[in-house]
């Protein structure tokens, strides 16, 4: 890869939250303005809100292997088209700026930084599912114990039983037995 300097930016939509373009543009400051602006104008024609905006960009000494280790980075993200990945800005920003940091080490230092970085943001990211589990499980509400479940059974056999005509003594018997069951595992007593 080429060791060019330049800047790897992220952009991004209001209009579709969540999403960010991570890409790189060499050069110097003044020309790499230009290059930007007429990007985000790029993306701006097929937006009729004009909503494309770079959120922030990164010097980097070695823009490429900068963009190329940030986009590795965000694989732990779901990948679109191209450079679009599925990550909120403020990752996207801390991931480049982190991508940038270690693209400005010596080529024999990087590998090295390289993946502990990788490794830190695959433990960071099982760290933020774990949570997102914990708290889904914590909203989820309450399931009903045996007792509950029991009772609802009750209920529908307790109907049946009233609502049909059984003329078979068998099939009669073998209900009533699997409600004694049920009124038992609900804890209901034959005085209730």
């Amino acid at each position: 890869m080429s060791d060019r300097p330049g800047y790897v930016y992220v952009i991004h939509n209001a209009a579709w939250p969540g999403w960010v373009k991570v890409g790189h543009v060499l050069g110097v400051p003044p020309a790499v303005k230009r290059v930007l602006q007429k990007r985000v104008s790029n993306y701006n024609v097929a937006d009729p809100h004009k909503g494309f905006v770079v959120s922030e960009s990164f010097y980097a000494a070695c823009a490429l292997v900068a963009e190329d280790y940030a986009h590795k980075m965000l694989l732990n993200y779901q990948r679109g088209d191209g450079e679009w990945f599925a990550c909120p800005v403020d990752e996207a920003q801390r991931i480049v700026r982190e991508a940038c940091r270690i693209a400005r080490l010596r080529p024999s230092d990087r590998g090295s930084y390289f993946e502990t970085a990788i490794r830190e943001e695959r433990n960071r990211m099982n760290s933020d599912t774990r949570k997102i589990r914990k708290e889904d499980v914590t909203k989820q509400e309450r399931l009903p114990d045996v007792a509950d479940t029991a009772r609802a059974a009750h209920q529908i056999i307790q109907y049946l039983l009233e609502s049909m005509a059984m003329p078979d003594e068998k099939l009669e018997t073998a209900a009533r037995a699997v409600q004694r069951r049920l009124d038992v595992l609900g804890g209901r007593n034959d005085e209730d």
